[in-house]
């Protein structure tokens, strides 16, 4: 019986692709070294960010890791780029967006935990959606 979720040990490697993408994304998950990205990757994303919102990038100090990478006039953003997320979030939005479309809507995803405030909820939608909503922010100086 394989301890890992997707895994079969039993295959005699025949899926050796597949099962080291799901270690891969078990990893990252996980956290750690392997789940690290290039500087470069995550530091041009948030350039990008600050570029499509009318906000700045904020360069990190170290100092605090919960900090935004960008701000605007109305957000405080953080950029984040993994791996893998899990599939299903993207099949979720996909099929709200499509549904949302047809009717002239912006298809939105709202996550939640069993017995979680529905305040404390997650909005996920697409970035291309966002930026057409609320691009171009004017910078409020600080």
């Amino acid at each position: 019986m394989s301890v890992l979720p997707g895994i079969a040990p039993d295959r005699g490697g025949q899926d050796w692709k597949k099962d080291r993408d799901v270690l891969q994304c078990l990893r990252s998950q996980l956290g750690g070294w392997w789940g690290l990205t290039k500087r470069n990757t995550w530091k041009d994303a948030e350039r990008r960010v600050a570029r499509d919102l009318g906000g700045r990038r904020i360069p990190v100090t170290g100092i605090d890791r919960h900090g935004a990478d960008v701000l605007t006039g109305l957000f405080a953003v953080q950029v984040k780029i993994r791996k893998c997320f899990p599939v299903y979030i993207w099949d979720w939005l996909e099929g709200i967006v499509g549904d949302a479309t047809t009717t002239g809507r912006v298809g939105i995803l709202i996550l939640k935990k069993p017995r979680q405030r529905d305040a404390d909820g997650l909005v996920v939608m697409r970035y291309a959606d966002f930026v057409d909503l609320h691009g171009d922010i004017e910078v409020t100086k600080q």
